[in-house]
C-alpha cells in the first residue's frame, strides 16, 4: 500500500511539471489531474475497452465459411487410362459452403455473459477510481493542513514579536513575568520552526 501511494504521488508530481510552493490547487483541479494521469485508471479503462470488444464479438453471428478440398490420386495403378499425373481426370475438387450452427440460446448466453463481464469491469473501475480519488483528496487535505499550520505559525511568531516590542516600549523590565513568558514563547516557536525545517 505504501509503494502504491508513493508511486501515485510520483505520478502526480511528474504530471504537474515544475511545481513551486506558491502554486495553489483546488481539490477539483487535483482530482482532475488524478483522473488524467493515473496509470491504474488508464490500465483499468483499457481493460474495460477490451471487455466492450468482447461484447461486440459475442453479438456477432457466425459467418459462413468457404472450404476448398482437393483430392489427387497419387498411385498410378488407380489413374484413368491414357492420362498423366496432373490430368484433371485424376483430381477432384470440393467447394463447400458451411455455417456453424449455434445451439438454441447459445448466442443469448454469450451476450449475457459478456454484458455481465462488462458490468463487473465497470464496477472494478469505479471502485478503483473512488479509491484513487479518496487517496488524492486525503493528500490534498494533508498539504492544505500543513499550509494552514505554517500560516498560523507565522502569525503566532509575528504576534509574539509584537508583544515583545510592546512590552519593551512600555519600559517593562526583562525580569518581569510578562517579558519572561513572551521570551519563552518566542524561543519555543523558533525551536518549533527549526524542527519543522529539519523534518
Amino acid at each position: 500500500m505504501f509503494r502504491r501511494r508513493l508511486s501515485f504521488l510520483a505520478i502526480i508530481a511528474a504530471a504537474l511539471g515544475p511545481v513551486s510552493a506558491q502554486q495553489k490547487w483546488s481539490v477539483l483541479q487535483t482530482l482532475q489531474a488524478c483522473r488524467q494521469h493515473s496509470l491504474w485508471l488508464k490500465t483499468e479503462s483499457y481493460a474495460t475497452d477490451v471487455t466492450k470488444a468482447g461484447l461486440v464479438v459475442a453479438r456477432t453471428r457466425p459467418n459462413p465459411e468457404v472450404n476448398l478440398q482437393p483430392l489427387q490420386l497419387t498411385d498410378r495403378r488407380f489413374h484413368v487410362e491414357n492420362t498423366t499425373y496432373f490430368s484433371t481426370a485424376n483430381q477432384q475438387l470440393w467447394f463447400q459452403f458451411t455455417k456453424n450452427l449455434q445451439v438454441a440460446g447459445q448466442r443469448r448466453n454469450k451476450i449475457g455473459l459478456a454484458e455481465e463481464n462488462l458490468r463487473l469491469r465497470e464496477a472494478v473501475y469505479n471502485g478503483l477510481a473512488a479509491e484513487q480519488y479518496r487517496l488524492t483528496a486525503m493528500k490534498w487535505l494533508d498539504a492544505w493542513a500543513v499550509r494552514e499550520r505554517i500560516g498560523v505559525l507565522r502569525y503566532e511568531t509575528d504576534d509574539i514579536g509584537q508583544v515583545l516590542v510592546f512590552l519593551r516600549n512600555r519600559g517593562v523590565s526583562s525580569e518581569s513575568s510578562e517579558m519572561i513568558r513572551a521570551s519563552l514563547l518566542e524561543a519555543e516557536t523558533k525551536a518549533a520552526r527549526a524542527c519543522k525545517k529539519v523534518h
